[in-house]
């Protein structure tokens, strides 16, 4: 696809409206779950080749801004306007501390202290604060399914957190930073949730990381530094990938499936990215899962099956 014929499609998909209050699933929802579910799970062991040689908050600022940069050139390119309203530059910090400062802060020293895989299982427990913030915060009635489907998919992320309990007893610091990262996401989501910006998510996402980037490049500076590291070609390209697909092309998708479905979908179909996580971290780095994480990813998929493909009513959501 061409990359005029990319911003074209990219634009029609932004300008959209949300409209899942009492209806089904659409079906651009199912692309965009497929899209994040391939490419944030293949992050995860793309993640581990950089974090090896790269200091993690320069890794950070860099993906941050380098796809804030990308996803203005794309709403440029599509026509978008691109200022940011007077009355949401607030409420977008905001939003932008907890889903872009608060992510990659507690992620990266998460990912420093734990295991990146195992930081992985435990950043996607977000699902749980999610439902429960959106039952709250946002009055979403949960049916069966969604409880059912948040049971199966959270005893699964159990299961392949439990074979390094001995690991993150002795380090908390890394455990609870990523229990942060994963708490300040679900927070930022239901944020948007609870009152949607009137940008196209495609500029909404690029001023989030515009603002997110100022503290981030903070604690860069306080830690190794802002130039540039030396790096081999594997670092490079990990680089390369985090900018332009997990960030450019997944925060966008993330962020129009977020206006697409209620916050109980979003947040148990995204337990599908550790399930890819897990299975392409075995074809690129040798990884051999025990016979509980096959069980974990059984329930998983489970779940996503539950919620996703059976059928049954709408979930409903009240304003």
């Amino acid at each position: 696809m061409s990359g005029c014929r990319l911003s074209r499609t990219l634009a029609a998909g932004s300008m959209s409206s949300p409209k899942h209050a009492g209806t089904a699933i659409p079906r651009s929802a199912y692309v965009l779950l497929v899209v994040l579910a391939l490419f944030w799970g293949g992050n995860w062991p793309v993640l581990k080749i950089a974090v090896r040689e790269l200091p993690v908050f320069w890794f950070r600022l860099v993906c941050v801004w380098g796809s804030m940069v990308g996803l203005f050139a794309i709403a440029a390119a599509s026509g978008l306007p691109l200022a940011l309203p007077r009355g949401e530059r607030g409420r977008l910090l905001l939003v932008a501390l907890f889903s872009i400062v608060g992510w990659n802060a507690f992620s990266g020293f998460g990912v420093l202290l734990l295991p990146a895989g195992r930081a992985s299982m435990i950043g996607y427990t977000m699902p749980l604060w999610l439902v429960l913030l959106s039952a709250w915060v946002l009055r979403e009635r949960l049916n069966g399914r969604s409880i059912a489907g948040l049971i199966m998919g959270l005893l699964g992320i159990a299961l392949l957190m439990a074979e390094d309990l001995s690991a993150i007893s002795s380090t908390p610091v890394g455990t609870l930073c990523m229990l942060g990262a994963a708490t300040t996401w679900a927070i930022g989501i239901t944020l948007v949730k609870a009152r949607p910006f009137s940008m196209p998510p495609t500029v909404q996402t690029a001023w989030m990381m515009a603002a997110g980037g100022v503290p981030l490049a903070l604690l860069a500076a306080l830690n190794g530094g802002l130039g540039i590291p030396a790096m081999s070609a594997a670092a490079f390209w990990a680089l390369v990938y985090n900018v332009l697909i997990a960030g450019v092309l997944c925060y966008w998708a993330f962020y129009k499936l977020v206006g697409l479905v209620p916050a109980s979908v979003t947040a148990i179909s995204s337990l599908s990215v550790p399930v890819v996580g897990v299975l392409l971290s075995m074809a690129m780095l040798g990884e051999t899962p025990s016979p509980r994480d096959w069980i974990a990813l059984v329930l998983i998929v489970g779940a996503l099956a539950v919620v996703l493909v059976l059928p049954g009513r709408p979930t409903r959501t009240r304003s």
